[in-house]
């Protein structure tokens, strides 16, 4: 059925969002840490 082709895709559409959004946080943190680590 294409519904359950729908919700595959939008699963798939899902994790790529997580995906992307813990790895610019982890970025953000590791940028942070870099700082207060050259301003300490």
């Amino acid at each position: 059925p294409p519904s359950k082709r729908l919700q595959k895709l939008q699963n798939q559409r899902m994790i790529k969002l997580v995906l992307i959004t813990s790895t610019v946080l982890v970025r953000i943190e590791g940028n942070a840490a870099d700082e207060e680590f050259y301003f300490s």
